[in-house]
């Protein structure tokens, strides 16, 4: 229960309370402007009770972050550049051993499938 002394210490209450009530509003236009870019998380102002005079006061802002996803996002992220890394590979070897157009080894195998 509330018990200002005063006019003021009511005044002053509601100014506290509106102040950290315009960082959430803030935070959601923050939210808001950059969902579209890629990487963000979402944030959210936390509000807990404020002591003695009543009122409300931002405790921190938290990013709103889903561990599972990040974790498979990097997982993925590895096996890109994996994947990236041995087609760089396979294609300087294809550079070194691709035989010219009817001759060596492709023509060969292409041949024997054709007599099948």
């Amino acid at each position: 229960m509330i018990h200002p002394t005063n006019i003021l210490g009511s005044l002053h209450m509601a100014r506290r309370t509106m102040a950290a009530h315009q960082i959430a509003i803030d935070t959601a236009g923050h939210n808001l402007a950059n969902a579209m870019t890629p990487g963000y998380t979402r944030q959210r102002a936390e509000l807990v009770p404020a002591g003695g005079s009543g009122g409300v006061d931002v405790d921190r802002i938290e990013r709103i972050r889903d561990r599972f996803l990040d974790f498979s996002l990097l997982s993925e992220q590895q096996t890109l550049g994996k994947q990236r890394a041995q087609v760089g590979l396979m294609l300087r070897l294809e550079g070194v051993f691709n035989d010219p157009p009817g001759e060596g080894l492709s023509a060969t195998v292409d041949q024997l499938f054709q007599e099948f």
